[in-house]
C-alpha cells in the first residue's frame, strides 16, 4: 500500500499557521475555526523561541521591503509551506525563490491572494467572504478570475471544497506549481470535481500527468480562452509553396499550428473538459453534480412550445450535439407529441403526460440524456410539473437538465429544482451548453483511456524499424553543416529522397502518384489532396495535424483551413476520431468505395505517430501532396526536418508531453516450478486500462491473508475507483508491471491470467519512488517477486530516481527476506511498531 501522506496536506488541512505581519501593520483578518486550527499572529520584529510543534503553514503578510525576513523568521518557527501574496517585480521575484529555496520553504505565490477551505472553516485569501460549503475545488491563476467565480457561486447556490489562487508559484524554483495542486486533489475526501483557469501552461508533461489522473476519477472542467475557433484560427503564414519548399521554421506544420488547437488537444488527451466564456463555466459547474452524467452527445429535447424548442435545437447543433429522431412516443392521455426532436407537448398537456414521456424516454437506448424547456404559460400547472420532473429525475438514469423560461416565476421553480439537484436554467442556450461541456467530458475520457503505443503483433519489427530510422536519423545529423558548431542549431532539412528513405527505414510504404495504377473505370472526381503534418511544439512536444488542402497550393490556408490536431503519441481510435474531426470526413463517408482508403489513412497517422514518437531526433514531418483517389492513397512528397535531441547548449526540446506505452519493460519470463513439473512461462509487461478486469479477478482470488499484507486493510476487492487509478496510469508519474500467463491459463480472462504485479509511484520530490507489490497465492516461492523487484527498480533507475522505499508488515516475514537479498536497507517504523520501513539507493 502506498502510505506517503500528500506534502501539501500540511496547506489544505493545516492545525498550525502562522501569520506574519509587519510591526505596526494591522494583520488581514484570517478566518478559521478554533476547534481544528490554531493560528498565531506574531509581528516581524516580535523576538518570539521556536515553536515545541513546528508550524504547518505561515502567511507571509507584509510588503515586498520585508518579505525577505519574513521568510527568514518563518523558517525559524519550522515552517515549510508559506502563502505569499506579496507582488513583485522580477528581480524581487527571483530574489524571493532563491531564498525560499535555500531556506527549504515552498511557497504559493508570490502574488497569490491564497487559499479557502470552506469545509474546514479556514479563509487565508483576500477573495472576500468564506464560500459556501461544496464539492467542486477551483484552482486560479487570475486571482481576479476566482474572485468573480466565487461571487458568482455564493448568489447561485454553488459551493466549493477548496479555492486556490496560484499567483506566479513555479515548480522549478520551490513553488507550488498547479501540477502539486491537482496532485493532491486526487485523494481529497471533500473534492468531487475540479474547475481549473488556466492562462498560461509553461511546463506540460508534469501538468498533463497530474491531470488526467485527476481527470480519472473526477470531472475537471478548463476555463481557458481562445482567441479563434480551435479548428479554424488563422495560421501565422498563408503561402502554401512557401511552406513546402522554404527554410524548416516555414514548413507546412508552422503555418497550421496554433497553441490554442494543440492545447486544446491536451487538455482532451487529459480527459478534462475545456470551456472557452464564463458564461460556459457557470453552465458546466450547475451540472457538476449529475447523479447520472451523460454517457454520449444523443440529446432528446422536450418543450410546451414550439419557439423555446427551436432555440434549443439551434444551440444543440451549435454545440455538435446529435438530435436522434424520435418516433412511435405516444401518451396514454392520447395527447398528441408534435415533432420527432424537439419533442412539443403545447400548452395543453398535463403533468401525467410530462410523466409518461419521460418515462419513455428513458427506455430508449438512442437517447442519452433529456433537456426540458418549459414557459410558465397560462393554464400551465407549473407547479405540478415540477412536482414530476422532480419525481422521475431519480428513476431516469440518464442526466435530466430544465430550463424554465421567465424571471419571477421562473426563478422560484429553478430554485425548487436545484435545491433537489436538478440542474436548472433561465435560457434554453445555457442548459444546451451544460449538458454539451458534460457530454465532451465522456467522449474526451475515452481519449485518455486510450494506451498512448502499439501493442499489436507487428511490435517487435516496428521497434526493429525505429532503431533503424534513429540511426539514419544520427547519420544525417553528423553530416549536417551544424554539427561540428557549438552554437544551438536550426532543425535541419533532409531532402525529398532522403526523408522518403527515412519512411521506408521507418516502415512507411506508400506507392508515389508516379507509380499507382489507375482503375480503368475509376472516376477522376473522386479525388482530393490530404496532408499529414507533425510539428514540435515548444511546451507541448510533438503536435500531429491531418485534414484536406487544396492542391496546387495557391489558395490562402485561412481561407480553407481543414485540420484535425492531436498530441503525439496516437492509436488508431485516435486516428479514427482525428479523421472525424476533418471537414472532408463527411464527403468521404458518402463515397462507399472509399472505405479502403480511409483505412490507409488512418494506418498512416498512426504509423507516422509511432515513427515521431520512437525517434526524438524528428522536429517536423510534411506530407503533402497526399492524394486520395478511387485507385488508393498515394504519396506526392515528404518533406522531414531534424534537429539534435540532447544539444550541448540550449533548452533540451521537448520531445511528447504524453508518455508512450513503454515497450522496453515487455520481456518474456520462466517461473521456477516445484520438482517434476515443468517451467511455466509468462509475460512481464507495464499495466494498461484493458488490464482492469484481469486486475480486479487477482484481487479477489488473493488469500486474506495476501490481501492485508498489500493493501494492509481488509477489502475483498478494488472499487471502480481504485481499479481506474490502478490501471489508467500516467507512465511518466509511475510505473505498473503486471506478470500475466498466456490465455491458455486466464481462467475465464481473455486477456490471460495476471498472477502479479509491482508499481512505483513518484514521490513529490520526483527523486524517490514508493513501491508496493502483491503476487497470486499459487505463484509463491518461484521466483516471481525476485523478477517483479528486480523489473520495478531497474526501471526506477531507467526514470533517473535516487531511491525506492515502501512500507511493509512486520510480519512479512518472505518479503523482508526478499529485500534483505537485494540490499534494502531495513528500519522499524518510528510511528507504528507493527510496519518496517524499507529503502534502497540507486
Amino acid at each position: 500500500m502506498l502510505m506517503d501522506a500528500h506534502a501539501l496536506s500540511p496547506l489544505f488541512n493545516p492545525k498550525h499557521i502562522l501569520c506574519i505581519h509587519s510591526q505596526g501593520q494591522v494583520p488581514t483578518p484570517l478566518v478559521y475555526d478554533a476547534t481544528r486550527t490554531q493560528l498565531v499572529y506574531i509581528g516581524l520584529d516580535t523576538k518570539v523561541p521556536s515553536p515545541a510543534t513546528p508550524f504547518d503553514l505561515a502567511y507571509l503578510d507584509v510588503p515586498a521591503a520585508d518579505l525577505a525576513a519574513a521568510l527568514q523568521l518563518a523558517h525559524r518557527q519550522g515552517v515549510r509551506l508559506a502563502i505569499v501574496p506579496t507582488y513583485g517585480n522580477t528581480t524581487q521575484l527571483n530574489h524571493w525563490r532563491t531564498l525560499a529555496s535555500t531556506l527549504g520553504i515552498r511557497l504559493l505565490g508570490p502574488g497569490s491572494s491564497g487559499l479557502q477551505r470552506p469545509p474546514l472553516g479556514l479563509n487565508l485569501a483576500q477573495m472576500g467572504a468564506l464560500a459556501t460549503v461544496g464539492t467542486i475545488a477551483l484552482v486560479a491563476q487570475s486571482s481576479a478570475l476566482a474572485t468573480a467565480i466565487l461571487d458568482w457561486g455564493s448568489g447561485n447556490d454553488i459551493g466549493f471544497s477548496c479555492v486556490v489562487s496560484l499567483g506566479d508559484s513555479q515548480e522549478n524554483a520551490q513553488g507550488i506549481a498547479i501540477d502539486a495542486v491537482l496532485d493532491f486533489l486526487i485523494n481529497d475526501p471533500h473534492t468531487h470535481s475540479v474547475v481549473i483557469q488556466l492562462e498560461e501552461l509553461q511546463e506540460a508533461r508534469h501538468f498533463l500527468s497530474a491531470l488526467r489522473a485527476l481527470a480519472s476519477v473526477k470531472p475537471v472542467i478548463v476555463l481557458y480562452p481562445r482567441a479563434f475557433n480551435m479548428d479554424e484560427d488563422p495560421p501565422k503564414h498563408t503561402d502554401t509553396s512557401t511552406a513546402l519548399h522554404g527554410h524548416a521554421s516555414m514548413h507546412l506544420g508552422t503555418q497550421l499550428l496554433s497553441h490554442d488547437s494543440a492545447l486544446a488537444a491536451a487538455l482532451r488527451r487529459a480527459g478534462a473538459i475545456q470551456v472557452h466564456f464564463l458564461t460556459q463555466l457557470y453552465a458546466a459547474a450547475r451540472c457538476l453534480d449529475l447523479p447520472h452524467p451523460p454517457k454520449g452527445r444523443r440529446l432528446a429535447l422536450v418543450s410546451n412550445g414550439w419557439g423555446p424548442a427551436r432555440l434549443a435545437q439551434h444551440r444543440a447543433l451549435q454545440s455538435r450535439l446529435a438530435l436522434p429522431i424520435l418516433r412511435d412516443l405516444r401518451l396514454r392521455s392520447g395527447c398528441k407529441v408534435y415533432g420527432h426532436n424537439p419533442l412539443d407537448l403545447g400548452p395543453e398537456a398535463t403533468a401525467a403526460d410530462y410523466q409518461d414521456l419521460l418515462i419513455q424516454l428513458a427506455a430508449q437506448p438512442d437517447v442519452d440524456g433529456v433537456v426540458v424547456i418549459l414557459s410558465p404559460r397560462p393554464q400551465f400547472d407549473v407547479n405540478a410539473i415540477n412536482q414530476v420532473l422532480l419525481a422521475v429525475h431519480t428513476r431516469l438514469y440518464k442526466p435530466l437538465i430544465v430550463t424554465w423560461l421567465g424571471d419571477e416565476m421562473g426563478a422560484q421553480l429553478r430554485a425548487e429544482l436545484i435545491a433537489a439537484g436538478i440542474p436548472a436554467f433561465r435560457s434554453p442556450e445555457t442548459a444546451i451548453d451544460g449538458y454539451a461541456t458534460l457530454a465532451r467530458f465522456y467522449r474526451n475520457q475515452q481519449l485518455a483511456l486510450q494506451i498512448p503505443g502499439s501493442l499489436d503483433e507487428e511490435e517487435y519489427l516496428l521497434h526493429q524499424n525505429f532503431l533503424a530510422a534513429q540511426a539514419y536519423c544520427q547519420a544525417q545529423l553528423l553530416e549536417s553543416p551544424s554539427a561540428s558548431t557549438a552554437q544551438p542549431a536550426p532543425p535541419y532539412v533532409l531532402s525529398a529522397a532522403d526523408s522518403a528513405a527515412l519512411l521506408n527505414l521507418a516502415g512507411i510504404h506508400l506507392p508515389t502518384v508516379h507509380t499507382i495504377t489507375p482503375h480503368a473505370n475509376s472516376d477522376s472526381a473522386l479525388s482530393t489532396t490530404l496532408y499529414i503534418s507533425v510539428v514540435s511544439h515548444p511546451i507541448l512536444g510533438a503536435v500531429m495535424m491531418t485534414g484536406s488542402l487544396p492542391e496546387p497550393a495557391r489558395q490562402s490556408l485561412a481561407t480553407h483551413l481543414d485540420r484535425a490536431t492531436e498530441l503525439v503519441p496516437i492509436n488508431s481510435f485516435i486516428a479514427q476520431r482525428m479523421i472525424e474531426r476533418t471537414k472532408i470526413a463527411d464527403w468521404i463517408a458518402s463515397e462507399h468505395n472509399l472505405a479502403p482508403q480511409l483505412m490507409a489513412w488512418e494506418k498512416l497517422l498512426v504509423q507516422v505517430g509511432e515513427l515521431v514518437a520512437a525517434v526524438p531526433a524528428l522536429h517536423s514531418i510534411d506530407i503533402y501532396p497526399l492524394h486520395l483517389r478511387a485507385e488508393g492513397l498515394a504519396l506526392g512528397e515528404v518533406r522531414i526536418a531534424l534537429r539534435d535531441p540532447h544539444p550541448s547548449t540550449g533548452p533540451v526540446p521537448v520531445h511528447t508531453a504524453i508518455a508512450p506505452y513503454p515497450r522496453r519493460w515487455v520481456q518474456p519470463l520462466t517461473l521456477k516450478q516445484p520438482q517434476h513439473e515443468a517451467p511455466r512461462d509468462c509475460e512481464l509487461r507495464p499495466i494498461h486500462p484493458g488490464d482492469a478486469q484481469a486486475l480486479q479477478t487477482f484481487v479477489r482470488q488473493l488469500s486474506p491473508e495476501a490481501r492485508y499484507m498489500r493493501f494492509i486493510s481488509g477489502l475483498t476487492e478494488l472499487t471502480p475507483r481504485m481499479l481506474v487509478r490502478y490501471t489508467q496510469i500516467d507512465y511518466d508519474r509511475e510505473m505498473a508491471l503486471v506478470a500475466m500467463l498466456p490465455d491458455g491459463h486466464a481462467g475465464g480472462n481473455s486477456g490471460g491470467r495476471l498472477i502479479g504485479v509491482v508499481r512505483y509511484l513518484l514521490n513529490n520530490d520526483r527523486t524517490s519512488c514508493e513501491y508496493a507489490i502483491a503476487i497470486a497465492d499459487d505463484f509463491q516461492r518461484c521466483g516471481l517477486g525476485t523478477a517483479l523487484m528486480q523489473a520495478i527498480i531497474a526501471c526506477a533507475k531507467h526514470k533517473g530516481l535516487q531511491r525506492i522505499e515502501g512500507y511493509i508488515l512486520a510480519n512479512n516475514h518472505a518479503m523482508l527476506g526478499l529485500l534483505r537479498k537485494l540490499n534494502f536497507v531495513i528500519a522499524p517504523d518510528p510511528e507504528d511498531a507493527s510496519m518496517r520501513l524499507v529503502h534502497l539507493a540507486l
